[in-house]
């Protein structure tokens, strides 16, 4: 009967170590690092107006009040003014003087540059 104690003793101990090395073996597999990034604005995206020459304009975006915006050159691709907006469709209206140079429905993802060329 001794013996059949120590044996039954070295098998709950084998048996106990085994366990404890697959929780441990776990524990440390799933100790990895998550590589992520974030960055940037979501749901945003930019609009520019492109005209033959500098000037400004007043812009209107899903009929909310005008503002004044600046209309970078066509050839000059320095300084550029944008400006931003919610991604998805918008009605822009852009005028000069009271007359109205584009009245058009955009749509724009995030992270992207919406370019509108004014006549």
């Amino acid at each position: 009967m001794n013996k059949t104690r120590r044996v039954f003793a070295r098998t709950w101990i084998a048996a106990a170590a085994a366990v404890l090395a697959m929780l441990l073996a776990s524990v440390m597999l799933s100790c990895g690092s998550v590589k992520t990034r974030e960055g940037g604005t979501p749901n945003i995206a930019q609009l520019e107006l492109v005209g033959e020459k500098s000037s400004s304009v007043q812009v209107s975006i899903d009929g909310g009040d005008f503002f004044t915006a600046q209309v970078n050159d066509m050839d000059n691709n320095k300084h550029k003014h944008q400006y931003s907006i919610p991604s998805g469709s918008h009605e822009i209206v852009v005028r000069r003087g009271g007359e109205v140079l584009v009245s058009k429905t955009i749509y724009s993802s995030a992270g992207e540059v919406k370019v509108v060329v004014l006549p």
